[in-house]
């Protein structure tokens, strides 16, 4: 902090502000770098691809799974989450009698999974109550001919 005397006035202080600015500048770019970073759903499944023409309309309620080549069944958004068994999937999946409203369920299921896998996923979502899984696909797969 610097200070100056005014000509009998009583003492000027001044804060130079021009290194706090420098510091949340540098601050600001590593924080825009760095989000986008952590914020990325990202997983280890290996989507089929196939081009369905239809893109997800995702809603904060709707509920996605994920199954990677190991069988591990996971919540989408919550790779750190703990992996739970077909039993528990269940159990997860109660009706909730304050919901009116079913959420969607969408299952990202690895390509390399065996087809039978998939199905054991699904009857366990049916024996939950759910109704209709999204299978989701990757759209930047090669579109097979008709």
């Amino acid at each position: 902090m610097a200070m100056q005397t005014g000509g009998g006035h009583g003492s000027l202080s001044d804060i130079n502000v021009t290194p706090l600015v420098d510091v949340m500048l540098v601050l600001l770019v590593i924080f825009m770098v760095t989000a986008p970073m952590l914020s990325s759903k990202k997983t280890d499944v290996k989507l089929p691809p196939f081009e369905t023409g239809e893109t997800l309309d995702l809603k904060d309620d709707d509920i996605i799974f994920t199954v990677d080549l190991q069988k591990t069944i996971r919540l989408y958004n919550c790779p750190k989450c703990t992996p739970f068994s077909m039993q528990d999937l269940v159990e997860k999946l109660k009706p909730n009698p304050k919901i009116k409203q079913a959420p969607q369920v969408f299952l990202y299921a690895d390509q390399r999974l065996l087809f039978r896998t998939v199905l054991q996923v699904m009857a366990k979502l049916r024996e939950a109550g759910v109704r209709q899984v999204g299978l989701v696909t990757d759209p930047a797969g090669p579109k097979l001919a008709p």
